[in-house]
């Protein structure tokens, strides 16, 4: 049975989801981008510490960050709520650990065993004090609001620390302010093609042809891309909400390589 679209908006999920009949499951995969990983590893390499803050399930924020190598330790824990009492504690995505959490522990410690994951849902339970003491620890933000984005700025900040940030909307726009250098990333004419996205096992071809797949590019082979596409001086446009209204650099593809190229550069 048709609604119009102003009714649909009103119903409670509880609602909506009575007298479903099951058809299948939809399969979503949108692969990192190899230059991604290159990327990082330099930062990593060069002494940065590096911060993943998504919008994005935490799960799915925890995978990402660790086959990126974002994630140092050899487990994570999120913090989450469990039991009818709701109390916090710090869990494994495979619930293999657990620790509780405690206000006045040290949180520093608990960083330098695990890497340490926070959804946004569970930072705006958390107190002032407490989130002072434990944002510089946390490697994951997911499930965070534009004002938790720029929140997480504002503390480093005050910790000390130099901070650069990449977005690509407009839910990035308070972080990418608050920041010491904001890096817009833009999707358009300007994204750096891989000839050959290919990974180290071999794939069939055209007629059965067997071809060897790549690891991620060097840094010399980006730098090679990225003067290329800069030297065809094709005009981005700007559209309405992109992030470079708040950003004094902006790049014109989504990967953060050009970051690299902003820090060797001072």
């Amino acid at each position: 049975e048709s609604q119009p679209i102003s009714q649909l908006r009103s119903i409670q999920r509880a609602d909506a989801e009575q007298g479903l009949r099951f058809a299948g499951l939809v399969v979503y995969h949108c692969p990192n981008k190899l230059e991604s990983a290159t990327s990082i590893k330099a930062l990593k390499d060069s002494g940065h510490h590096l911060v993943m803050i998504t919008g994005d399930q935490i799960l799915t924020a925890c995978h990402v960050a660790r086959q990126l190598g974002m994630c140092s330790r050899a487990q994570s824990v999120i913090l989450s709520r469990s039991g009818p009492a709701a109390t916090l504690e710090w869990r494994s995505p495979d619930e293999s650990v657990s620790r509780a959490f405690c206000e006045r522990g040290d949180i520093g410690a608990l960083a330098k065993q695990f890497d340490l994951c926070l959804p946004g849902p569970v930072m705006s339970t958390l107190t002032t004090e407490t989130q002072d003491k434990l944002l510089e620890h946390v490697r994951v933000f997911a499930r965070v609001s534009p004002t938790q984005k720029e929140a997480v700025l504002l503390n480093l900040k005050a910790k000390g620390h130099y901070t650069l940030m990449c977005g690509d909307g407009t839910n990035d726009v308070g972080a990418l302010k608050a920041s010491h250098v904001g890096v817009a990333l833009l999707q358009g004419p300007g994204e750096i093609e891989d000839s050959s996205p290919l990974d180290d096992a071999a794939a069939p071809g055209p007629s059965g042809v067997v071809r060897r797949r790549r690891g991620p590019p060097s840094l010399v082979e980006l730098q090679r891309r990225l003067e290329k596409e800069m030297a065809k001086e094709e005009v981005t446009i700007v559209r309405l909400g992109d992030a470079s209204i708040a950003s004094p650099f902006t790049c014109r593809q989504s990967s953060i390589y050009p970051t690299t190229r902003i820090i060797q550069q001072g």
